[in-house]
């Protein structure tokens, strides 16, 4: 029997795939996709309708996070009150979230008590009531978020980054200010819910226990003609290419806030998955080498990250980080540093490995039950394709050479190409 070397750490190897679940598809007679993902073991039933009404598709600003939230506060049969008790009495949530590209609606229940909350949930989605004194608390709230939130360096240099990385007259580009705040109106948030929500621009997505009945209580509350009945044309985003230093004066600021980047693409560009290693080992997990430099190494910072974001009209790359305001200009460098070292040197075969199998098993846990996979089919929507996807952006994360990422790192990484936004008090 040989003797274990406790002082000798096990060779690494490269993680198996598993099978990739599919959702059964069908589309309703209005011609809305509906994707289940079946669930035999579990007690509760997820219900997702997505439509293409995030930020980009806007005219006036706020409409489309507002309307979205406002979906919750109060509709022609029930109030916003009367919503939350019965969701809570029935121990079910919902979730409201408007991205730059879509919106969602989310029901989280038992299926037992499934009769019960579709009839709220569809009056959520179906008549919304946009009622003047329902939006007035609503709007107050949330410009007291942002005005508390606009004092904070992290919020200052996010918000001029998305500025200037996509132009701010732009659909990705654009971001509010006090003042639109006041402008806002509940007609704006009604002329936007007719326009976005409805059969037309809708998908539908079901996990969990479902059964015969549940398909037949969706499709009889979704299935007719309901909403807007036209599917969101795409947007026009101009793909922008701007660089340089933007330093955003913030007196008093013990720190600064960093955020540097580039446009890039989305999921359907070939050089994604690829670019998911690269990112990783520069910023995408605990152990990577912005981390291990930048916090563990020199202590300029609780923590660094950078990672790809991918929307439907490409994407961007971004670092962000919050860094002493004394330190802030060498943290910089440090960045700088490690793009370079990127470029420069090919990545070790024992790092490598180790990234492969981190990505790889973030992948599968992230897959693993069918709350998850809708999670992650949702993510690619208005890509075009099923969850066969995910087994492609695993083969290529497994294969991939330091060769290949090297010269991934030439053309992406140059610190030259990157924006650069800091808000904090110069030293």
């Amino acid at each position: 029997m040989d003797k274990l070397n406790r002082e000798q750490q096990p060779k690494l190897n490269l993680v198996g795939l598993g099978t990739m679940a599919s959702p059964r598809s069908c589309r309703f007679e209005n011609g809305i996709k509906v994707h289940l993902f079946e669930g035999k073991a579990h007690e509760a039933i997820r219900l997702d309708l997505v439509f293409k009404a995030g930020t980009a598709y806007q005219q006036v600003k706020l409409a489309a996070s507002s309307t979205n939230r406002m979906l919750k506060e109060g509709t022609k049969q029930f109030t916003g009150r009367q919503i939350a008790s019965k969701l809570d009495y029935y121990g079910a949530y919902t979730d409201l979230t408007a991205t730059k590209d879509f919106a969602w609606i989310s029901l989280f229940g038992l299926r037992k008590h499934f009769p019960k909350l579709l009839p709220i949930y569809e009056s959520m989605v179906k008549a919304p009531a946009f009622k003047p004194a329902d939006f007035k608390v609503l709007n107050r709230q949330q410009k007291h978020e942002f005005v508390v939130n606009s004092q904070k360096p992290k919020h200052l240099a996010s918000r001029v980054f998305n500025q200037e990385l996509f132009g701010a007259g732009s659909p990705y580009g654009q971001t509010a200010d006090e003042i639109d705040y006041d402008r806002l109106k509940p007609a704006d948030l009604a002329d936007f819910y007719a326009g976005f929500y409805g059969a037309g621009n809708c998908e539908i997505i079901i996990s969990g226990a479902i059964d015969r009945a549940t398909e037949d209580m969706v499709q009889e509350r979704f299935s007719g003609l309901w909403g807007t009945d036209t599917q969101a044309a795409a947007i026009a985003q101009p793909h922008a290419s701007v660089t340089g230093l933007n330093w955003i004066s913030k007196p008093g600021a013990l720190q600064s806030a960093i955020q540097m980047g580039k446009y890039l693409f989305n999921r359907k560009h070939p050089d994604f998955a690829g670019f998911l290693v690269l990112n990783t080992v520069l910023g995408g997990y605990f152990g990577s080498r912005l981390m291990a430099n930048i916090r563990e190494d020199k202590g300029y910072t609780y923590g660094i990250h950078s990672q790809l974001v991918p929307l439907e009209q490409g994407g961007f790359f971004v670092i962000g980080t919050e860094t002493g305001r004394d330190v802030t200009q060498a943290a910089l460098e440090e960045i700088r540093n490690e793009l370079l070292r990127l470029i420069h040197e090919p990545i070790p075969e024992d790092e490598l490995v180790l990234v492969k199998n981190y990505l790889t098993g973030s992948y599968l846990r992230g897959l693993d039950g069918v709350y998850n996979q809708a999670d992650k089919f949702k993510a690619i929507l208005g890509l075009g394709e099923g969850m066969e996807y995910y087994n492609k952006v695993i083969r290529t994360v497994q294969d991939i050479s330091a060769e290949v990422l090297q010269e991934l790192a030439v053309r992406y990484l140059q610190p030259d190409s990157m924006l650069t936004v800091v808000a904090g008090e110069r030293v």
